[in-house]
This record gives structure tokens, sequence and C-alpha cells, in this order.
């Protein structure tokens, strides 16, 4: 009863045409839905009716006949339309269900993969484990050639000690040296030690993260962990002048190789351009006597230039033992500003004791 009541409300809107209601049937397709919702019975519309309205009348209920059919057309597109589509949906979920029955089939015959991750965690555990072993291998070739340059190195100097000049041959004068000539086989072990410096050059400024300091000067004691005694000295210093990347280059150049530099007067021949070997003598009054070595060398990169140096100190005398050495790194890059000039050395520390 309430069905019927919704249909003459629906009909009721419709205009003055009068809808034929039916009593509802079970209804099997949404186009009959439809078409018992608006069909009317516009047949028996009786004849007294007709011939009682004019045609303007007549006319209207045409209109409205009209709006009616498009109405009930739209109204079946609709229902067409929505029906189309859940089907699309339908076969879409049915196509999807096929694959999953397919994968559940698949995993069924060949087993679960998850048997293959121990396997293919192993393989990948022992790659990297090879390859930390190739690199503990070359780490310790490196460490093996170090050891063997520096006792070269060791070797030469005690040469050089054993044979340096007799005290009647000492000279007051800074520019006279008291250490033993320039040997071949002690030159060769100085470029030895040059090369092991500017191989380490890139490490030594990431470590003390000289790409984030400001211009500034650093100096610091560095301690031994085992009694807390002093190991080295360490200065650091940075700063960024206003000149030309080649302007710097140069005057760096100039003041490495001045012959009347007053620190260092005593120069000696080195075979190669690029190397710098400077002797001097320090006298303490009535105490002993100090003998240096300078050696540098000069490594010219495309945006940089690298300087390397070592400084040996030889004791006589009252110093007679003592042993100080200083190792130091210079670096002169172009920048937005000029050139950065980055300088690390481990200013001369005694690797030997002596006895007054």
């Amino acid at each position: 009863m309430t069905d019927l009541v919704f249909l003459n409300d629906i009909a009721g809107l419709n205009g003055s045409v009068t809808p034929r209601l039916v009593t509802p049937k079970p209804v099997e397709d949404t186009d009959d839905l439809g078409a018992l919702l608006f069909t009317q019975d516009l047949d028996n519309a009786g004849p007294s009716s007709t011939s009682n309205v004019g045609r303007g009348q007549s006319d209207k209920r045409s209109s409205k006949r009209e709006k009616e059919k498009n109405r009930q057309r739209r109204y079946r597109q609709r229902l067409k339309d929505s029906r189309e589509e859940l089907q699309r949906q339908v076969d879409a979920l049915s196509e999807q269900l096929s694959e999953l029955r397919q994968e559940s089939a698949k995993t069924k015959k060949t087993g679960p993969t998850d048997m293959l991750l121990p396997s293919s965690r192993l393989i990948a555990d022992v790659d990297i484990q090879r390859e930390n072993r190739l690199q503990s291998e070359t780490e310790q070739q490196r460490l093996l050639a170090t050891v063997n340059y520096q006792a070269k190195y060791i070797k030469g100097l005690r040469q050089a000690v054993n044979n340096k000049l007799s005290a009647s041959g000492l000279s007051c004068d800074r520019k006279s040296p008291v250490l033993h000539s320039m040997t071949s086989g002690l030159y060769t072990t100085y470029l030895q030690q040059l090369e092991g410096c500017y191989a380490r050059v890139n490490n030594v400024m990431d470590e003390c993260a000289f790409a984030l300091l400001p211009e500034t000067t650093i100096n610091s004691t560095q301690r031994r962990k085992t009694d807390g005694g002093v190991a080295y000295f360490q200065h650091i210093n940075k700063a960024i002048l206003p000149y030309s990347f080649q302007q710097t280059y140069r005057a760096l150049r100039n003041v490495v190789h001045e012959q009347d530099e007053s620190a260092f007067g005593g120069n000696e021949i080195a075979p190669d351009n690029d190397v710098t070997i400077k002797t001097r003598v320090l006298r303490a009054r009535n105490t002993g006597v100090l003998a240096q070595r300078f050696v540098s060398r000069q490594y010219v990169e495309e945006e940089r230039m690298v300087l390397v140096w070592i400084i040996s100190s030889e004791g006589d005398d009252g110093f007679h033992g003592l042993h100080a050495e200083e190792t130091g790194w210079v670096s002169v890059e172009p920048s937005t500003s000029g050139v950065v000039l980055s300088q690390y050395d481990l200013p001369g520390f005694s690797t030997q004791t002596y006895e007054h």
C-alpha cells in the first residue's frame, strides 16, 4: 500500500495528465521499473474530455507528454549507464581474482620465496667480507711500504750523524752547515718521505676540517693516551688572501727558493727543480750545537698548489743525541675572494733523549 501511495505522489507531480496505476508486480529489470513508474494510460481519456478542451489545451498536453517521454528516456539511459558501469567493475574484479588465483597456484608449486632469502643474505655477506678483506690487504701493503720508507729514512739519518764533521770544523757562522753533505741515499730517503706526506695531504686537510674552518690560527698540544706525555705539537692556519692563484704561487715559490734567506742560509743543490734543500746551524752559548736541514717539494695540480716540507734537526756537543723533526703542508687553492691558504704542520719534536 505504501508503494501505491508513493507512485500516486510521483504521478501528481507530472501535471494534469492522470496516470494509470496498476498493482505492482515483481520487477526483474530496471527498465520495467521505470516503465511502471512513468507509464500513463493516455488512451483511456474519455471522449467527452477531448471534445470539451480547446486546441490550446490539447497542445499543452502534447508538450507535457513529450517532456514525460524525454524524462523517461533519460531515466532509462541513466539506469543503463549505471548497469554497464557495475558490469565493468564486476569484470575488473573478476580479472583480479583470476590473477590472484594464478599467483596462489604458482606459489603452491614453487614453494614460498622466503626460503630463498637466507641464501641471498649469505651471498651478500660473503661479498662484503671479501671486499673488506681486499681493503685490509691493500692497507697492510701500504703500511708495510711506509714502514720500509721510515726504516730507510732512519738509516740515512744515522749515517749522516756518524759521518758528521769533527768539532774543530764547526763554525759560528750560521751559514756553515754542521750536517754531512747530502748523499744520494739520504736524498732518496727524503724524497720518499715527501712523497708519503703529499699522499696524505687530503686526509690531513679532511681530518682538520679545513673546508669548514673560518680564517683562524690554532696551536695545540697533542698528548699520549698511555701516560699523558706530550706526543707532538700541532699548528693550523687558514687565511684568505686577496690575490690571484698565480700571484700567490709565484710569491710562495720565491720565498722557498730565496738564496739570501737569513733563517736557512746554506743551500744545497737538489737534482730536481721542484725540490729545495737548505741547512743552518744554531749555537747555544757554552751549551751545544743544533744543525738543521730543510727539504721541501712543490706539487702543482690543476686547481691547487701543495708545498710539503721536512725539517730535520741534529744536536751536537751539549745536545749530542738529540734528534727533532718537523713536517708541514701548505695548500693554495683559488676562490671567489682570491685564494685560500691552508697550513698544517707539526713543529719540531724530540724523538731521542740527550745528555748535557
